[in-house]
Order: structure tokens, then sequence, then C-alpha cells
């Protein structure tokens, strides 16, 4: 499953969308994977975006921006996010990682939720068929990625219909947190269509020697919560940032948690409370995330001016320009 965020004309009153469409079923396993009965979430189904539905696109190309969710995530998880990227002039789509994601829903009706198998205990199943089942699961994310792509060279005659028109694909964009982030990674080294890759915390250790040993050749930026910097896994990011042929953003954001940034500080003001989130309040990750993650795909794939990434205007945030040798 995909879904598609565009630049539309103006049509003047437009009745907006809720933020997930899929949320009756999304909302109890997330409540689940928290701990908590299956209607905890459930009244923030009413929580509206700011898009409207098959609403024409405005006249032009525009670069597109695939998002790839993590491990139990889902498609709209970042949906304040995607909706500030398509503000600013981008297509992005969202994938649901069937298997892989909380629960999808196709357009049939079938729902298929994700499978533990894919990412098991490693205490359960010993090192070695953990460590195969981590690399299964990034690389398969990573062909989703590549499936968006395939999809959209089609054309009009492909799954995107007449929107497949719309999109620019000699300037593609791609992002993800955690699995989803090191999926894009792994495509970004290993397929030329990338132009430019951003991860939220990825998770990179399950990429394999062969791929790490490309050199990556893509703008990166990395953005990474206190629960993720100083880990094996920030070390091979590094690695991977110090070795690349392009420049590379290296960020480090205090007081945050893997969850901020997703969607968790829109779900509960309590969340922090609670541990779900880091001390960080909601008012300040989503700008943070909004300027480097805009400013960002801005400078490498619309060509504009690069200086909400040449500064630091957040006393929570490190940044570092990791330039090519």
């Amino acid at each position: 499953m995909a879904q598609v965020w565009y630049p539309a004309l103006d049509q003047g009153e437009v009745d907006p969308l809720v933020w997930s469409e899929d949320w009756d079923i999304v909302a109890p396993g997330v409540s689940a994977l928290m701990g908590f009965p299956g209607w905890f979430l459930s009244h923030t189904k009413y929580s509206l975006s700011h898009a409207g539905e098959s609403i024409p696109v405005a006249p032009g190309t525009y670069p597109v921006v695939v998002y790839s969710h993590g491990w139990t995530g889902f498609r709209t998880n970042v949906v304040h996010q995607i909706e500030s990227l398509v503000s600013n002039g981008f297509i992005v789509v969202a994938i649901d990682h069937t298997y892989g994601a909380v629960t999808t829903r196709f357009p049939d009706g079938e729902v298929i939720d994700y499978d533990p198998a894919a990412l098991p205990d490693p205490a359960e199943v010993g090192e070695e068929p953990y460590l195969e089942a981590t690399e299964a699961l990034v690389d398969v994310f990573s062909q989703d990625i590549a499936s968006v792509a395939n999809a959209l060279e089609a054309g009009p005659n492909g799954p995107f219909g007449a929107l497949a028109e719309s999109v620019d694909l000699t300037r593609l964009g791609v992002y993800g947190n955690e699995t989803g982030g090191g999926a894009a990674v792994q495509f970004c080294l290993e397929d030329e269509r990338c132009d430019a890759v951003l991860g939220l915390d990825p998770w990179v250790e399950p990429i394999p020697d062969r791929v790490l040993a490309i050199s990556a050749a893509r703008p990166a930026l990395f953005m990474r919560s206190d629960d993720w910097r100083g880990t094996d896994n920030d070390a091979i990011l590094r690695g991977i940032a110090e070795r690349s042929t392009s420049t590379s953003y290296w960020i480090g954001v205090e007081g945050t948690a893997e969850t901020d940034f997703v969607g968790m500080p829109f779900l509960s003001p309590l969340g922090a409370r609670f541990g779900w989130k880091g001390p960080i309040p909601a008012g300040r990750i989503v700008p943070i995330i909004d300027r480097y993650l805009v400013g960002f795909f801005d400078v490498y794939l619309l060509g504009t001016g690069s200086a909400a990434l040449d500064t630091s205007a957040f006393e929570e945030v490190s940044l570092e320009v990791v330039l090519p040798d």
C-alpha cells in the first residue's frame, strides 16, 4: 500500500481528511504495542489533516520524496512532516510495509498485521537467525522503496495513473525512521535513482557488508535522538557519512526519544511523563524536524538556498557538516 500527497489547485473550502483513514484498525495495534487496551487511542481518530481527497494537481512537475516508516509503524505516522514537504512544493509517497507495518489494509478490505517473526527476539531464536532476519527485514523495506520508484517510472499507465505525469523522477529523495531509515540508506547506496537521503534514527546495522562497502554518493542528513546516539549503530552510520563522496549533515537533538521523530508528540500531552517520548516539548521538536527536513530537500531537490542547513538555530541541536575528502 502507498498513499500520495501532492500540491493541489486551490479549491476554496475543502473538507479535510482525517489524519489516518485506517486508524480504526491501526489504533488498537498501536495501543497494544504500548501495553494498553485497544480503545486507548481511539479518540484521536477525529483529528483532521490539512489535506483533501482527489483534488486536481497544481500544474507543473514536482520532485518526489518517498517516506519509509519504522518497524510496526504505518504510512501516516509522520503526516505532519509530509504536509510540511507538500506545502513547500514536493510530492510525497508514503508506504505501508506489509508484515512490518503495525497493520495494513488493502482496497479489497484485506487486513494484514505485522509478523513478529520478521523481527524475532534474539534471546529466543539465537544471534545468527536474528541477524539474518534483520538483514531480510531492511532489505525488503528497501525493495518496497524500489517498487514505488518502478511504479512511478511506469508513468500514467502504471499504478499511480495520471498523477505520475506530475512527478519529476530526476529529483528523487528518500527518507525514513528506524528500520525505514535504514532501508532508505540501503536503497540510496544501491540505486542510482536516489538523489538525496534523510534518516531519522536510521537503523543501518542490518545493512550487509557488501552494501556498506559501497561509498555513499548522495547528499545525506542523519538526525539522531538521545536513544540512538553513541551506539554501535551510530558508529556504522558515521562511517557511511565519512566515506561519502557527497555532503552529509550529522545532527543530534537533545531531549528526544526515537518516538519524538514520528507522531508520538501529538498523541498525548502526557507522553513524556509516562516514558512514551523524550522530555522535549512537541512545540520544539516539530519545528526542529521541519526546518531540517524541508531545508535539506529544498537544497538537494529544489536547488534553493542552504541557510536552513548551515546554522543551528535551536539550543537542543548539535549540527556538523561532514564534507567529502
